[in-house]
């Protein structure tokens, strides 16, 4: 167990949204703690890690677990992004933000392409209304983001990163892991809250049914 850290500051996020439901979020990322042992315990083995760079450590021993276990290894990468982040990962999902910084003033394709070059990783980036764009061979690919009335956009990245990784996880391609992941994400956007506003699996799959139906 570690030390008390009695002057340690804990962190803390305030995020405000508008009335298309878009958010801009301000973080405190804490100060003052103890560094965590550099291990990472488990009882049981995943069936998929996931982890995201800001942290760079500990995004190392997430990386390492999910090597272990010969698991797929996702990070969700954001700004500040750089290659090392992922050494050894799987799957290297961006934000647009994340991809910005990696690469900046370049297209979504130059900056996914430099991206699978120095990383090995299977590529993509989430663009919020306008899908995910991902490599396929040497085509750039987009698979569209379904279409709904966004009210509360906070946490919808951290929703789809979460049900991308498990779909993998449960063996899907990653085609299948986006459009679910799609979904799922859409869905928070629908209503206000965290996550009392994520969508059950039942009711993500009876939302991809109904818009397959519509569509």
């Amino acid at each position: 167990m570690s030390p008390p850290t009695p002057d340690a500051r804990s962190s803390v996020s305030a995020a405000f949204v508008n009335k298309e439901g878009e958010r801009q979020t301000i973080n405190f990322a804490g100060q003052g703690f103890q560094e965590l042992p550099p291990a990472v315990v488990t009882g049981d083995a995943p069936c998929a890690v996931l982890a995201d760079n800001r942290h760079p450590e500990l995004t190392g021993w997430a990386i390492d677990l999910g090597r272990l276990h010969g698991v797929p290894v996702v990070i969700d990468a954001e700004a500040p992004f750089t290659a090392d982040h992922a050494c050894g990962a799987t799957h290297l999902a961006f934000s647009r933000q994340g991809l910005n910084s990696f690469l900046p003033g370049q297209s979504i394709e130059a900056g996914l392409r430099h991206a699978r070059e120095d990383t090995g990783c299977w590529v993509c980036v989430t663009d919020g209304e306008n899908g995910v764009w991902y490599l396929q061979g040497n085509a750039m690919k987009n698979i569209p983001a379904f279409k709904v009335d966004a009210i509360d956009t906070i946490g919808a990245g951290d929703v789809w990163h979460g049900i991308f990784t498990l779909c993998l996880g449960e063996g899907q391609i990653e085609i299948a892991a986006i459009r679910t992941a799609n979904a799922a994400a859409a869905m928070k956007c629908r209503q206000f809250g965290g996550i009392t506003a994520s969508p059950d699996r039942e009711s993500c799959d009876a939302f991809m049914e109904e818009q397959s139906i519509c569509n």
